[in-house]
């Protein structure tokens, strides 16, 4: 009882931006993804609507979590705090208004799975290594097609965890193809291109005169795709758009997991990736340069769809830039001054 009352705290503030998922890691003793995602699937009655046995939901929770290693970064916390995020930005930021109950499902099950089978490693470490991952998938989108792999793959062969077992099959037909192309697309490579796309709908809506966000719903229909994949993409990369102490939280625990990977790599006589030497990295840098290019671009773009992102996470986003650059700029006047 006194554990249900720890993780009900927790949970608590589930609705906001700043939401803190490591509390959540601790008072449910590391099983934070199984009771979000429990909690989750009930706040929007997902169970109720697709049928869904509790038992099959507890078993299906259970295996995604196991999914997950311990790496520093792409662990079952990560997971559990994109689903969050997704949460936050198709209730309290609207983005459900536009989608059907079946394309919320694939979000919020998306964000659960986007990433199960991790391993710490990028794609271009795999590509590199030639490993079973780059083989299997021939040096495509490898972590993103391992992802989806490893959920569908166990779901097929057992029925105890076949969440979507109570699907008809047209229903099932349509979730797997937008699970397929939501999380293929948060391969970072995709990044310019699937932005690029997203801001032409934007500016074709403004040049039509029409209203954007959640108040033309009836706009977007015709774009579906493409912007669940922004919006799983987004969330994807949020870290640096929340609340300055979970931003630092998530900063370690990105470069802590590069610079185990660059080490890796030394080892194994590999290149060594960018970002991933702990001897040549400038964190503050690279951090001025991945919210300036990636970060802020993203949800700048998300907040002429979603007002409520431009209100509440943009400013987290210059703030979290304006720091990192506070940070460099200390860097190079120490380096000018020791010169």
């Amino acid at each position: 009882a006194e554990e249900t009352e720890r993780m009900l705290r927790a949970l608590a503030g589930v609705d906001e931006w700043g939401w803190d998922v490591f509390a959540l890691k601790e008072a449910s003793g590391g099983r934070e993804l199984q009771v979000l995602g429990w909690h989750v699937l009930r706040l929007w009655r997902l169970d109720a609507a697709f049928a869904l046995p509790h038992s099959v939901m507890r078993a299906w929770l259970a295996f995604v979590a196991e999914t997950y290693t311990d790496s520093d970064y792409h662990c079952q916390t990560h997971a559990a705090d994109v689903l969050q995020t997704m949460h936050w930005v198709l209730r309290s930021a609207g983005a459900a208004s536009f989608l059907s109950e079946l394309e919320v499902f694939a979000l919020l099950l998306g964000a659960m799975v986007h990433d199960a089978g991790h391993d710490g490693r990028t794609n271009g470490f795999h590509k590199e290594l030639l490993s079973g991952r780059a083989l299997a998938f021939n040096d495509q989108s490898i972590q993103e097609n391992f992802h989806v792999w490893t959920v569908f793959r166990r779901m097929a062969g057992d029925a105890e965890t076949n969440l979507l077992g109570s699907l008809s099959r047209a229903q099932f037909v349509e979730l797997r193809r937008l699970l397929v192309v939501t999380i293929l697309a948060t391969d970072m490579t995709k990044h310019f291109g699937l932005t690029k796309d997203v801001r032409a709908l934007v500016e074709a809506r403004a040049a039509a005169g029409g209203p954007s966000g959640p108040a033309a719903a009836e706009g977007w229909h015709d774009a579906t795709d493409q912007i669940m994949c922004y919006l799983l993409h987004a969330c994807d990369i949020s870290s640096q758009a929340k609340p300055h102490a979970l931003a630092l939280a998530w900063t370690d625990r990105c470069f802590a997991e590069f610079f185990r990977q660059g080490d890796r790599e030394k080892e194994l006589g590999l290149p060594v990736s960018a970002q991933c030497d702990r001897e040549t990295t400038v964190i503050s840098s690279t951090q001025v340069g991945f919210i300036t290019f990636v970060v802020k671009p993203t949800y700048d773009l998300l907040g002429a769809i979603l007002p409520r992102v431009a209100e509440v996470c943009v400013p987290e986003v210059n703030a979290n830039l304006a720091y990192w650059r506070k940070c460099d700029e200390a860097r190079l006047a120490a380096a000018a001054a020791a010169a």
